[in-house]
């Protein structure tokens, strides 16, 4: 072969290499997709903002709520890991991992390679926020005097407020995007002339298991979905 046309096949290949680079890195990201690394080892997961209890065990156990795929989920969520090895979860944040999948104990595994992205879920903050309570199992409250209202700490995971007559506070056990549920309720001791109906006030919140959030107006339901309480949000 001559120099010359050693040259060109040199000069050929050149070309080919660069065009094939360019091509891969001009790849278009449809939307809502995140661009993975060429050369990512491991499979791409999607976690939800908060864990959810799906092992329909009387025990309670609360399991990540994932999907697989480069393209972020729009619900449908799979209940299946119950940790992820090396991850730290922030509820209230929705996020994009690539782990490594593996077998421990005859069970399925996940291992952490890294944090694609991290997103504020704002479904999940919604109810964050102060209330004042407008209807009690259905019907409107009667009240002239006080009105009882709710402060909801997605941070602390507490509630304080007042109610007829009392200040009370308590934790929030359980919580995601549409489910909530209060532990013991505690309070100061005052009488006034609506004390009864500030115990049937906190007899509801303690049945609550449910919300819904339509415009500015929160709505609590029972184990068998039934309206117990309803608020309206405060300015």
């Amino acid at each position: 072969m001559s120099l010359n046309n050693l040259l060109f096949a040199i000069l050929t290949l050149t070309i080919v290499a660069c065009g094939t680079t360019k091509q891969l890195d001009d790849k278009k990201v449809e939307p809502g997709e995140v661009e993975i690394p060429v050369d990512a080892d491991g499979d791409v997961i999607w976690v939800n903002s908060s864990k959810s209890d799906c092992s329909g065990m009387a025990i309670v156990r609360y399991f990540y709520q994932t999907q697989e795929g480069t393209l972020q989920p729009e619900g449908n969520w799979d209940c299946v890991y119950e940790e992820i090895e090396g991850f730290e979860f922030e509820p209230g944040y929705i996020y994009q991992l690539e782990v490594a999948k593996g077998i421990s104990e005859g069970k399925p595994s996940l291992s952490l390679i890294q944090i694609i992205s991290k997103e504020r879920d704002p479904d999940y903050f919604r109810i964050y926020d102060i209330w004042a309570a407008t209807h009690m199992n259905g019907e409107v409250l009667d009240i002239t005097a006080t009105r009882p209202n709710m402060e909801i700490n997605l941070n602390t995971m507490k509630i304080m407020g007042k109610g007829m007559c009392n200040q009370y506070f308590g934790k929030i056990e359980q919580y995601s995007v549409s489910n909530i549920q209060f532990g013991p309720i505690a309070g100061t001791k005052m009488m006034c002339p609506e004390i009864k109906q500030e115990g049937l006030f906190l007899d509801a919140l303690q049945k609550t298991r449910s919300f819904k959030i339509k415009s500015m107006t929160l709505y609590f339901y029972d184990a068998e979905d039934k309206e117990v309480l309803r608020f309206q949000k405060v300015d």
